[in-house]
């Protein structure tokens, strides 16, 4: 099932603008080395941030708060951990631990008033970004950009290589 769920996203059925960041083929493969275990531990690091990006994610009540003037549908968990992203937070994947999503829309299958909180939503990004800019003076493209994030996405750390550190614990 888990197979079957992954090889899904990888395809594009799932949200194939942030999905792809988590590299779920760098867990699978640590679930590999170390079947059975039950002890939660990081997995590795996301290093390819993408601003679509929205993991299920653990963290202390002092973060970004989430932006209110994001309702309902689109641009609402993506928009805090994007500014949690700018102000410095890392993000790291955890293991043995795995989540599914169930019930993926497609544009074509989500509901008209769903398009439409989707729409206003995206219309108020614009000036959400201007604030968190403002706020931190970066705007979090420390990659570069999509196609040099995924090339770098691609291109796994040696096996005895030193993971980094989580600036703040989350």
């Amino acid at each position: 099932m888990i197979r079957k769920k992954m090889e899904g996203r990888r395809s594009g059925i799932g949200w194939k603008e942030g999905g792809w960041v988590s590299e779920d083929g760098r867990w699978e493969a640590r679930e590999k080395e170390h079947p059975g275990e039950t002890k939660v531990t990081i997995s590795h690091p996301v290093s390819n941030f993408e601003f679509f990006y929205e993991p299920f994610y653990v963290a202390r009540d002092d973060v970004a708060p989430h932006d209110e003037r994001f309702l309902g549908y689109g641009f609402t968990r993506n928009t805090q951990v994007y500014e949690m992203h700018v102000s410095g937070y890392g993000f790291h994947i955890l293991s043995p631990i795995f989540t599914l999503h169930w019930g993926m829309q497609t544009k074509l299958s989500r509901p008209a008033w769903r398009e439409k909180q989707n729409n206003v939503n995206r219309r108020l990004f614009d000036g959400f970004k201007k604030e968190v800019f403002a706020r931190y003076g970066k705007d979090g493209k420390k990659n570069g950009g999509r196609s040099n994030a995924r090339k770098q996405q691609q291109q796994q750390p040696p096996e005895n290589a030193k993971q980094e550190q989580p600036q703040n614990n989350t």
